[in-house]
């Protein structure tokens, strides 16, 4: 009996080696395996177009954003001095009204 599960073991350990596939394992999963592969290339064609037009969009738009980013950046310089000059007026006051 030891002798036919070492000769069950060297074939499987053969076949391992030697990578031998049985046909149902070969028209299932790689079938699937190519049929994932072509999907994928149709989705990869898809989005290349997609990022093309998203560059020339975005290409058309950035000037705009970067307007847009100038213009709350002053709005937030315009805010800080306003607050200073606002607390300083109040110090001010303040300072006044003790006096």
């Amino acid at each position: 009996m030891n002798e036919e599960i070492l000769h069950v073991m060297r074939v499987e350990i053969e076949n391992s080696v030697n990578k031998v596939v049985p046909p149902a394992i070969e028209k299932y999963v790689n079938g699937g395996v190519r049929k994932i592969q072509a999907t994928l290339e149709e989705q990869n064609v898809k989005q290349e177009v997609f990022n093309s037009k998203f560059e020339t969009h975005l290409q058309k738009v950035e000037p705009y954003l970067q307007t847009y980013e100038g213009a709350l950046n002053i709005g937030k310089f315009v805010i800080f001095w306003g607050a200073v000059i606002s607390a300083m007026g109040g110090a001010l006051l303040l300072i006044r009204a003790l006096l």
